[in-house]
């Protein structure tokens, strides 16, 4: 695990981390003996397949797999969901936020518009 920095490919976290194919090889190597195991993920870090992932983000990259896809296109869909989820959050809060009527804007008068304003005040010409 040192060999592979400690720490989840995905979200850095260094707590029940799991080996992983990078790209799929099946599930046969699961039911070998440990020394078998161990043998074939180090047969795949040779090979530079092998990476770290902490349980949750290992489950989600094996769904991945099941729908043949990589590692790569699940951070990409979980990121899309990510932003959907946010967009649809600001759109929750637009709605639900109280309606606060708009303050009016302050208007600004040019200095020839106030020294005219100010002699219609005062009646000179």
């Amino acid at each position: 695990m040192d060999r592979l920095g400690g720490i989840c490919a995905r979200c850095s976290k260094t707590e029940r981390l799991q080996f992983d194919c990078i790209e799929p090889r099946g599930k046969e190597h699961h039911g070998k003996s440990l020394y078998d195991r161990m043998r074939f993920y180090m047969q795949e870090f040779r090979r530079g397949n092998l990476q770290l992932l902490c349980t949750p983000c290992h489950q989600l990259k094996s769904k991945g797999d099941k729908a043949d896809m990589s590692f790569k296109r699940t951070a990409e869909l979980l990121a899309e969901r990510e932003s959907e989820s946010r967009e649809f959050q600001a759109h929750i809060e637009q709605w639900t936020k109280p309606k606060v009527p708009a303050k009016p804007q302050p208007t600004y008068e040019s200095w020839a518009d106030q020294c005219a304003r100010i002699r219609r005040q005062l009646g000179l010409p």
